[in-house]
């Protein structure tokens, strides 16, 4: 106890020394909460960005479709595409994909974008980190500022079959990028059949028979009705009956539509034929 009271009263009568131990004390509780923020963020985990989902800058809808990681050369590869469907603008020529690593430096890798059509891109990133956690993506039209920014994590939770490049001899060249790129615009043009036909179609071969229905309903009895209620209910169904017409102009329309998206989807297909043929590739 005497010992302890002789540092404080040396303390005392030493205000220098009582500034300099505040600051160290101070300084010591400083880095510290510095520290333990860093490891904290290190920590972190980052969520991914889902498959397929759109990510919409500047009018165009950027969104990844499968992945392909080695692990034993180090190697992740990313099918990057644009969605014509969810773009409002005219969709560009050429994009930047830049690949960044969380807490490292990507400086050592080799980072390629293969461009397999207007639609779809794939980036290739060899001799990665073994330890690397998080890949960011900044993808967006070429020296344009605004990017969308997608993220991908090495224990990744989007590992299903149809988000990976499965193919046994599947590598990341120009010749895969043009057949996934031939792929792409083939599957969205059946989006486009299934959305803006079939769907169309059966909605309204429903609403067809639903008016159906209704003109049953309303020449149900109708020889017990007055002349009066006779000429109302007629006048009804003949108002339904112009409805069920006009919905099987529609379906005539959406038919007509059909048949483009068909040939586009044909053409598409020799496309795809004629690439696979050139590239030796076999899906």
């Amino acid at each position: 106890m005497k010992v302890i009271k002789k540092i404080r009263l040396w303390l005392s009568t030493n205000q220098s020394i009582q500034y300099l131990t505040t600051f160290s004390i101070l300084c010591i509780l400083f880095i510290g909460f510095m520290t333990s923020r860093l490891i904290f963020e290190k920590q972190e985990e980052v969520v991914e960005t889902k498959p397929n989902e759109s990510i919409v800058v500047n009018n165009v809808a950027y969104q990844w479709t499968q992945k392909y990681v080695n692990e034993s050369s180090n190697e992740v590869v990313i099918g990057i595409a644009i969605d014509p469907e969810k773009s409002t603008t005219v969709i560009p020529e050429e994009i930047d994909i830049i690949p960044q690593l969380k807490d490292m430096s990507i400086a050592n890798s080799e980072v390629k974008v293969y461009k397999g059509s207007d639609y779809y891109y794939l980036l290739s990133i060899k001799n990665l980190p073994k330890n690397w956690t998080t890949i960011r993506l900044r993808v967006g039209a070429k020296n344009n500022s605004q990017q969308a920014l997608m993220y991908f994590n090495h224990q990744s939770n989007y590992n299903d079959k149809e988000n990976i490049f499965s193919e046994k001899d599947f590598r990341a060249t120009e010749g895969y990028a043009k057949v996934y790129g031939a792929l792409y615009e083939i599957s969205n043009v059946k989006k486009n059949i299934e959305t803006n036909v079939t769907k169309k179609e059966e909605e309204y071969q429903a609403s067809i028979q639903t008016h159906e229905d209704e003109i049953k309903k309303l020449m149900t009895d109708i020889q017990y009705k007055t002349e009066k209620e006779k000429e109302r209910r007629e006048s009804q169904a003949k108002t339904i009956r112009q409805k069920q017409e006009t919905l099987k102009k529609q379906i005539e329309q959406l038919e007509s539509i059909k048949k483009e998206y068909e040939e586009q989807e044909h053409l598409l297909q020799k496309k795809l034929d004629d690439l696979k043929k050139e590239y030796s590739i076999s899906l």
